[in-house]
């Protein structure tokens, strides 16, 4: 369906999610010379991103990954280009678009899984990406824990560094093998973090402050384990902003309507996060938080 509505030979803009492995990995699989735009919808507005702004008119454009806030900032953007497309899997953001023409959503595969049927269907898929792909949805096992540790740790930023790996024949072992070695740095992690316990939106959650967002879903996996919550909250300090990410493994709890209420962001029913100015009160150890009992 999305082929028919944008042909993919004819893309010429890419925006994708980002910073997020699936993400610049949905950009990477795509097989022509396009301009890559990255896009932080907790961060960013279509109106004031410099880079949308001063595309030139006329532009083929495949939002993947992500999508505008608004039906009224894409529909503002098809006034300048000639096609203006979303391609994604986040459940927020399907309440918004679902009925726009244009915009295709699939809530069982990731982005990069989606991005690679739409430019290489009848290509056999890089096993890393159905490992980021799954990982994304928080489909975790051995192999994709380690390859997402390794991956992590490389900080990858752009699509080129991203498009390297992916088409990289020896790439998984070498991924497995640096991902055996950062197991020991989330395990000091689990162990060191102070976590405390918090009630939001009428449930009972675990929450803790973090230096990045590096290891934010095994921290979380193991805090909604271990602990009788209905989700966690890891919070860090990132360019002038709070970033707040929300895990859950309840499927009576959707966080991407308690982020999108308490934290100004969106995302997965299963996971979401968003950015505010300042940490509210709500998840403040000093005003309001019961800490956690130590980690066996």
């Amino acid at each position: 369906m999305a082929r028919e509505y944008l042909d993919s030979a004819e893309v010429s803009v890419i925006i994708h999610h980002a910073p997020c492995l699936d993400g610049l990995s949905a950009a990477a699989v795509c097989p022509h010379n396009v301009t890559y735009i990255g896009f932080n919808p907790n961060v960013h507005k279509v109106a004031t991103h410099p880079d949308i702004n001063n595309l030139p008119g006329e532009q083929s454009i495949v939002f993947f990954d992500c999508a505008p806030h608004t039906v009224d900032e894409l529909l503002q953007l098809r006034t300048k280009h000639k096609r203006v497309m979303i391609v994604d899997h986040h459940i927020g953001s399907q309440r918004i678009f679902e009925n726009v023409e244009g915009c295709f959503f699939r809530m069982d595969k990731a982005g990069c899984v989606l991005a690679w049927e739409y430019f290489r269907d009848t290509d056999e898929m890089p096993e890393i990406l159905v490992h980021i792909g799954d990982r994304d949805l928080g489909k975790f096992n051995e192999t994709n824990r380690l390859i997402g540790y390794a991956l992590m740790d490389m900080n990858i930023r752009t699509v080129a560094s991203m498009r390297s790996l992916v088409f990289l024949d020896s790439v998984m072992a070498s991924l497995v093998t640096g991902g055996q070695m950062i197991v020991e740095r989330i395990e000091r992690l689990k162990r060191d973090t102070p976590v405390f316990f918090g009630e939001l939106s009428g449930h009972r959650f675990v929450y803790a402050q973090l230096d990045s967002y590096q290891f934010v879903s095994e921290l979380a996996e193991y805090l909604y384990t271990k602990y009788d919550v209905a989700f966690t909250v890891l919070y860090y300090y990132e360019n002038g902003k709070w970033k707040f990410s929300l895990r859950t493994n309840k499927d009576e709890v959707d966080v991407s309507l308690i982020a999108k209420e308490h934290f100004n962001g969106n995302g997965h029913k299963r996971a979401a996060g968003g950015a505010l100015d300042a940490i509210p009160d709500f998840i403040s150890p000093c005003t309001s938080g019961q800490q956690a009992p130590p980690v066996e």
